[in-house]
């Protein structure tokens, strides 16, 4: 044990024996007051006549009485009181420490003579107090010893907060359910999310909303249709002591006459569309950052957050990570970011989608859906302008190359619905993500079965199986 391990060892026992001593007194409504303790490497604890007897490892507790006379309580490694010394400076050793020592010291002789000179000295010898503290003596008054009390309890506590479970999803939409008056059966689709997840490459969710520290969860929620007429969906937070409330610092005018339009980017940049929304909540830190909220597969809420064009009522922006989307790639979190694009650089980004999602499908010149682009295609960087080539060659990690089209044949599938999958799946690069659909789908098709898939589920079915399989 080195020199800083056995401090901290000692101080630690100084603060158990604090903690006794002072629980003793307090049951017994006792108006003493422990001053100091003090650790001493060897302690004498009489010398008489007859002879003295030291203790090595001793704590030495000083107590200022109701009358303002000086006491002492004697404990060792152990936290085990062994005497106590009244005012007079007489030692009386404790029945404890006697029964100890007459079972341990019983061998030599040496130690015969020893237990006789401490029965000889209990409630006769007289205690005196060190003159002079060693190097090695550790030495805390009452208020070090107070002050390291409530570091340790504010120590456990946070540490007991770590142990505790948190809220389950079950118990805070109870809550939910209980503020906003609406019955639980009615948020079974609701998405939740975490307020100190990244938005974009810099900004959390509590920091663009302004919510820092909080909320330790968000909810998106249908709105309660009984109060809230003219709301679709509310933003739910879960308060750091686990109340449920509406966050306030998203507000919302409720639904919109007309769908208005934003440009989605999806959650690695590799496709960048049109997306109708019915409500929008406008952050009141800046009316240009907003959150949309529309309903997307199975009825599960999807949330994007958007920035606005300067001078027209355009959007555009990027998916949100909740319990259901993934978390989107660096590139499109960096975009998402206002340091690294002003808003006037979002209006350019804004025209260049506009110019490019007007086209037709094609599959000659490589367009995979009319009113779609790549992020790549509208950032301000022109020089990684890209189109998605379904003939171009595709290296895996195997070694064996191929191309999106000749994956959309081996599973017999258009390349529109392959494309579809392509962009989906799991990955951070196109070989990736075509060895996710391999895994997937499995072996190349059977031909023998109707549409060529073997009997295996559709795409639909596989992805309605996961979400179902989350709980």
């Amino acid at each position: 044990m080195d020199k800083e391990e056995k401090e901290a060892l000692i101080k630690e026992n100084m603060q158990i024996i604090y903690q006794q001593i002072k629980s003793d007194m307090e049951a017994r409504e006792s108006k003493d007051q422990i001053t100091s303790i003090t650790h001493y490497e060897e302690l004498e604890l009489f010398k008489n006549e007859s002879g003295g007897v030291s203790k090595q490892d001793a704590y030495l507790v000083r107590v200022l009485t109701e009358q303002e006379k000086n006491m002492y309580s004697i404990y060792d490694e152990n936290q085990m009181q062994i005497a106590t010394v009244d005012e007079n400076g007489t030692i009386k050793f404790t029945d404890a420490a006697l029964e100890k020592y007459e079972e341990t010291l019983t061998k030599s002789n040496l130690e015969k003579e020893m237990l006789k000179r401490i029965k000889d000295a209990d409630g006769k010898a007289k205690f005196k107090e060190p003159e002079e503290q060693q190097e090695t003596d550790i030495n805390m008054t009452k208020p070090e010893l107070e002050e390291e009390n409530q570091k340790q309890q504010k120590a456990q506590e946070e540490e007991q907060k770590k142990e505790e479970p948190p809220q389950g999803k079950e118990e805070e939409l109870q809550k939910i359910a209980k503020t906003t008056g609406m019955d639980p059966k009615d948020l079974s689709n609701c998405s939740s999310i975490k307020p100190e997840q990244k938005i974009t490459d810099q900004d959390t969710f509590e920091d663009i909303v302004n919510v820092k520290g909080k909320y330790t969860n968000v909810y998106v929620i249908n709105a309660n249709k009984a109060t809230d007429k003219n709301k679709r969906f509310a933003f739910v937070g879960i308060t750091q002591e686990g109340e449920a409330e509406y966050i306030d610092e998203l507000e919302t005018s409720g639904t919109m006459q007309t769908n208005v339009n934003i440009y989605s980017i999806n959650r690695d940049g590799s496709r960048v569309e049109e997306k109708q929304t019915r409500e929008m909540f406008t952050t009141r830190s800046n009316p240009d950052k907003r959150f949309t909220v529309t309903t997307g597969q199975y009825g599960i809420l999807e949330v994007d957050y958007v920035r606005k064009d300067p001078n027209e009522n355009k959007f555009i922006g990027s998916m949100v990570e909740t319990e259901y989307e993934r978390p989107t790639t660096t590139q499109v979190r960096q975009f998402m970011n206002e340091r690294r694009n002003n808003k006037y650089e979002i209006e350019d980004a804004i025209e260049r989608t506009e110019e490019q999602i007007g086209g037709t499908y094609s599959e000659k010149d490589g367009e995979l859906e009319s009113g779609r682009t790549r992020l790549e295609n509208i950032d301000k960087d022109e020089n990684n302008d890209k189109a998605m080539d379904i003939d171009e060659e595709i290296t895996l990690h195997s070694g064996e190359t191929t191309t999106l089209r000749k994956e959309a044949e081996k599973y017999d599938m258009t390349i529109e619905q392959y494309c579809d999958r392509f962009e989906l799946a799991e990955g951070d690069c196109p070989s990736e993500k075509i060895e996710t659909v391999r895994e997937e789908e499995g072996p190349d098709t059977d031909d023998d079965e109707p549409g060529g898939r073997g009997g295996r589920p559709t795409p639909e079915e596989e992805a309605l199986d996961r979400l179902l399989n989350r709980h």
